[in-house]
């Protein structure tokens, strides 16, 4: 695949991309209210105390009275987020949908909700370890996408944070008693959790079919020794090796399993095309928050 030099090309991919997110998000969002509700009652049932137990029914009867209203702001939320993050990711080049998808602002780091920021980074955090290397291939994509020269998961404007951010968000717009929004917060993201793999998977695979590739391109320094030798061009390149995303065998020496569909054939989809030099180690970083 040809670099993506029209700003148009660009504009009509992140568009479908984020339809695909948010439509997959959208569709296991049924289940995962049903099932948060059905495991507030098995965990009241089992509950130790009478007011462990009167706190995990009232919140269970809020899903059930509410379920309609708590899918819709979860909806909401996670749309206007998106509108956010796509307008502050990145500075020097910002989709021209980001500025009409929704008016008014909205905040990916003010809650009220969470005053304890590392009770939702638990949460941030079990998202990105389901999802595994469905986010680590799409944080190289979306580099790749934006001609970015490090790979960064805060780069990334579906990162897990956003989805962690999304569900408290909704559930301060429902209309329940505030101590119990941890309660619903905690028991809606277990439940949501094993659905993360699958949006990234989705996204990922509609990525590489238009030929984004989970590829990264090392290109070594040049020494000073290097650049006095008599004919060397300091203008150009060396060489550049390419990379698999992942390893080709784990800590002892097992081949990795595939990411799926989302990283299957990516390489041979992007004819070619490969991401940038590196990954920054210091990548789950979200401003004002620490490691996300």
């Amino acid at each position: 695949m040809e670099a993506i030099n029209e700003q148009i090309d660009r504009n009509e991919l992140l568009a479908s991309t984020r339809a695909i997110f948010v439509r997959t998000f959208g569709e296991g969002l049924d289940a995962v209210v049903k099932q948060s509700a059905e495991a507030l009652f098995t965990k009241a049932d089992r509950s130790p105390t009478a007011q462990a137990q009167r706190r995990l029914l009232e919140a269970r009867g809020v899903l059930e009275k509410k379920s309609f209203d708590v899918k819709a702001q979860m909806k909401k939320s996670l749309e206007k987020l998106l509108h956010r993050s796509f307008q502050t990711t990145y500075s020097n080049y910002r989709p021209s949908f980001a500025n009409s998808l929704l008016d008014g602002p909205i905040s990916l780091i003010d809650t009220s909700a969470f005053e304890d920021e590392l009770h939702f980074n638990t949460i941030t955090d079990r998202f990105r370890n389901e999802a595994g290397e469905q986010l680590r291939d799409l944080n190289i994509r979306i580099a790749l996408l934006f001609e970015q020269d490090n790979i960064r998961e805060r780069e990334n404007p579906f990162r897990p944070y956003v989805f962690s951010r999304t569900i408290v968000k909704a559930l301060e717009n429902v209309d329940a008693p505030p101590e119990l929004h941890v309660i619903l917060a905690d028991q809606i993201a277990e439940d949501f959790a094993p659905q993360v793999a699958q949006i990234y998977g989705a996204v990922n695979k509609h990525l590489a079919e238009n030929g984004i590739a989970a590829q990264l391109m090392l290109k070594p320094k040049r020494s000073p020794e290097a650049r006095r030798l008599p004919g060397h061009d300091d203008d150009g390149d060396d060489f550049g090796e390419v990379l698999p995303s992942t390893p080709a065998s784990g800590p002892a020496g097992q081949p990795r399993g595939s990411s799926g569909a989302a990283s299957g054939g990516a390489s041979q989809a992007a004819g070619g095309r490969s991401a940038p030099r590196s990954f920054d180690s210091d990548a789950y970083q979200e401003p004002g928050h620490g490691a996300q």
